[in-house]
């Protein structure tokens, strides 16, 4: 694959340092011309991203290494170039025994944090420095990548109208009309060689195939049934919504229940008592520091469970009435329209079954063979079912709005916080525990969502790196991501 060169700004050039970068540039993250989109694949799975954004971050990860190891100072990376470096970490043949010692050409570590609030603080600083050392090299870094640190406001996006979405959305249009159009002909292309009988009298062959294209069609029709229902409300795109109740459109109660009780160990109310992925046995302790206000009741909350699942299960039920709220609000769908949509997207599925239950009678009559008819029947069966037994939650207006604030996040245009640890709330909202992995509470993230051991030899995202060579440098997780600096023998 071949990759543009991104030489270095003129005034910062300096030979060693060039020499760096040119291996890093070179470099494809394992052996072969299939290792680096390989790597980029493991990066999108790690942090959730589309392949191209993947590709984006490991591009960036270059440059963080090369910050990493020109800097003098440890710094540290945004949370989604962090995901990279994790990515890289987990396979550590290659990272400590090719990477480091051939491409950087010194150690890169990687440690967790103390855990205690002001890491929160110290990362920032470094990530500030990083960004400083990143414009000193590169010039402006992609906000998509690196967004703005915390505590300052980051460019305000082009001014938006609040926009509506209305009952039948566009999407899917395409595809409904196009197994129509395909219907249609090939029902005039079978009633030429088959009318006037009607088409459960037509012979076995061509009415399966005609049934088989029934199938697609009756997909389509009511995946654009189900959606026309759950669009049935209007909700402006600006609705207001805070943390909470974003983190229950996300994810419902369970989402808040994490994002109240990572909050609570964010702020240093509570202190998370266990062994690293065993559920059991993990238990909260309170500790002398002051919760926000916010976090009060949660604390309460926590006060009377200080087992971590009954703590977990009694904050959701005390989230629980989030769910008319945002009902209210024509996020979230009522029990009696999630119902329709749950009956109108069946039904053309039941239409076409009970067609062919009339042509499978009418084959039992006249002795004629039904397996492939049966087999056929079976899939519809099963597609009705999918629609009968999934119930839909958010509305399609409920789609947008977390759509449209999980974009303006992962660019980097979302206010920030400045309350201790609520820096995070918006994170745990729109991504779940993940976003925990690079910080000191990311034992947590491992009990909630605990990691496969699927690679011999591979450590958990919250001590990941370690004594991997000879030389000083060091790393520490944190609320902005992971600190690093390269140590030379």
């Amino acid at each position: 694959m071949t990759r543009a060169s991104t030489p270095l700004l003129p005034t910062a050039i300096d030979p060693d340092h060039a020499a760096l970068w040119q291996r890093l540039q070179a470099d494809g993250f394992g052996e072969g011309e299939a290792a680096l989109p390989a790597f980029e694949r493991r990066v999108a799975e790690e942090a959730g991203v589309s392949l191209a954004l993947a590709a984006q971050l490991v591009e960036e990860y270059r440059r963080f290494c090369f910050l990493a190891c020109v800097a003098g100072e440890e710094i540290t990376p945004s949370p989604l170039v962090d995901q990279a470096w994790h990515a890289h970490l987990t396979d550590t043949r290659e990272y400590w025994q090719r990477f480091c010692p051939q491409v950087l050409r010194r150690t890169l570590h990687h440690h967790p944090g103390r855990g205690d609030p002001a890491d929160a603080t110290r990362f920032q600083a470094q990530y500030r420095a990083t960004l400083a050392h990143y414009r000193h090299y590169f010039g402006e870094p992609p906000v998509a990548c690196w967004p703005a640190p915390a505590g300052t406001r980051p460019p305000a996006p082009a001014t938006r109208q609040a926009r509506t979405r209305r009952v039948a959305p566009a999407r899917g249009g395409i595809a409904l009309w196009g197994w129509m159009l395909g219907m249609a002909l090939l029902f005039a292309v079978l009633w030429q060689r088959h009318g006037p009988l009607a088409p459960l009298h037509w012979p076995g062959p061509p009415f399966l195939l005609l049934f088989l294209a029934g199938i697609g069609l009756a997909w389509s029709l009511g995946a654009r049934l189900r959606l026309a229902v759950r669009g049935l409300r209007r909700a402006a795109l600006d609705t207001p919504l805070d943390a909470t109740e974003l983190a229950y459109l996300a994810g419902g109660s369970e989402r808040v229940a994490d994002q109240q009780l990572a909050l609570l160990l964010a702020a240093g109310g509570v202190r998370l008592e266990a062994e690293p992925h065993v559920r059991r046995h993990a238990r909260l302790r309170l500790t002398s520091v002051a919760a926000p206000p916010a976090l009060q009741r949660a604390l309460a909350i926590v006060r009377a469970h200080p087992i971590l699942q009954q703590a977990l299960a009694a904050l959701q039920r005390d989230a629980a009435p989030l769910r008319r709220v945002l009902v209210a609000k024509g996020l979230w769908l009522g029990h009696g329209q999630a119902l329709c949509a749950r009956l109108f997207g069946a039904a053309p599925l039941l239409a076409l079954w009970t067609l062919g239950l009339m042509k499978l009678r009418i084959g039992l009559q006249l002795q004629r063979p039904i397996g492939f008819l049966v087999a056929a029947m079976v899939v519809v069966t099963v597609v009705a079912l999918g629609f009968l037994l999934t119930p839909p939650r958010r509305s399609v207006a409920g789609d947008a709005l977390l759509a449209e604030r999980e974009a303006a996040w992962r660019d980097g245009v979302a206010a920030p916080s400045l309350a201790p640890g609520s820096h995070l709330a918006l994170p745990l909202a729109l991504a779940g525990t993940s976003v925990l992995m690079t910080t000191p509470w990311a034992d947590y993230h491992a009990l909630r969502a605990p990691a496969p051991n699927g690679r011999g030899g591979s450590c958990s995202t919250s001590n990941c790196g370690g004594d991997g060579g000879s030389s000083a440098g060091g790393s520490s997780c944190g609320g902005g991501g992971c600190g690093g600096c390269g140590g030379g023998d």
